[in-house]
């Protein structure tokens, strides 16, 4: 558990060993290891703070990690409080256009990818959408 409580991380310890390799207010950093297909990868689960100037932290810890990564899969899920643009929001308005930059050129900086999905964009009842992302190497997985 994150040091706030938003944030936990579970698994199945008979299928998979973590390490815990840091954890932040807003995102716990991790490498797992598949115990049946002898793979690993790096997971980073994150809440992002609500408001702008804190989910600043975020981008950065996500930069800092970015270099550290070489060929190793990384997966970053969670909610990240931001979208890249309009169309990821219902009911509401999407916040800032600088929140939306930043949250772009973090993805870039990083060399995440959006994770497609399929099926109702909407599926929460509030009209929430469930976010993640991925180094290069886990789509090629």
């Amino acid at each position: 558990m994150g040091p706030t409580g938003r944030i936990w991380l579970v698994w199945f310890p008979l299928e998979v060993s973590v390490e815990i390799l840091k954890v932040e207010t807003q995102i716990i950093h991790c490498r797992a290891f598949n115990k049946h297909t002898h793979t690993r990868c790096l997971i980073s689960v994150l809440y992002g703070a609500s408001d702008l100037i804190p989910r600043r932290q975020l981008w950065d810890a996500l930069q800092t990690l970015a270099t550290g990564i070489q060929d190793e899969p990384w997966l970053v899920l969670g909610d990240f409080n931001a979208v890249v643009d309009d169309s990821e929001v219902c009911g509401r308005a999407a916040g800032t256009s600088v929140s939306m930059a930043e949250f772009r050129s973090c993805i870039l900086d990083t060399g995440l990818v959006q994770l497609p999905f399929t099926g109702c964009p909407f599926t929460w009842h509030n009209c929430s959408e469930g976010q993640g992302a991925s180094g290069n190497a886990w789509t090629e997985c």
